[in-house]
């Protein structure tokens, strides 16, 4: 059975694009001046983009900004992606450290329907909190669902597929605790 995926033109759909268009523009304003202005530019588009300094890699791919809350002074590495399909199901803390190529999503594929193709049976979101002071590694993965604690460290290369506890140290696929800061 062949079903065909069609592209409708409505308000959101637009909206996306054009967002596409905007932040691969500004994808490729190098430096750390590059960083911050387009932290200043998503501050001025999105208000749920609150904290002043906040720093935004470049490169960066962010799915529906205007659904993610974001605090003062953190950072998003370079080539990280975000996804969050619903507004507030995505929240970043203040001074969190994302490493580059990072992911992150809130984002899951329906997949219950047997008889449809996955990619037509639409999306569904799982809230992900990053709390204040958390630094995460780079290429890490933090999947739907997780909150990441007060003061936590994600190592490098790990997948977060449960929450994690405020100071605490996780690592690995799946993400374990290996101690308390």
């Amino acid at each position: 059975m062949s079903m065909k995926k069609t592209y409708k033109l409505n308000f959101t759909n637009i909206k996306k694009e054009a967002w596409a268009w905007l932040e691969t523009f500004v994808g490729f304003i190098p430096g750390k001046s590059g960083n911050y202005f387009r932290g200043y530019l998503y501050g001025l588009l999105f208000q749920n983009f609150r904290g002043k300094g906040i720093s935004i890699g470049q490169f960066v791919r962010i799915t529906y900004p205007w659904n993610i809350i974001i605090d003062k002074y953190s950072h998003i590495g370079l080539n990280t992606q975000i996804s969050c399909i619903k507004p507030g199901d995505l929240i970043i803390g203040s001074n969190v450290m994302i490493s580059p190529y990072c992911m992150i999503t809130a984002t899951i594929h329906n997949f219950n329907d047997k008889n449809i193709p996955i990619q037509l049976q639409g999306l569904s979101s799982k809230k992900i909190v990053i709390d204040d002071d958390v630094w995460i590694g780079g290429k890490s993965i933090i999947l739907p669902g997780v909150t990441i604690g007060k003061g936590s460290i994600v190592a490098a290369g790990s997948v977060v597929t449960k929450d994690v506890p405020s100071f605490s140290i996780v690592g690995g696929v799946p993400a374990k605790i290996l101690k308390y800061r």
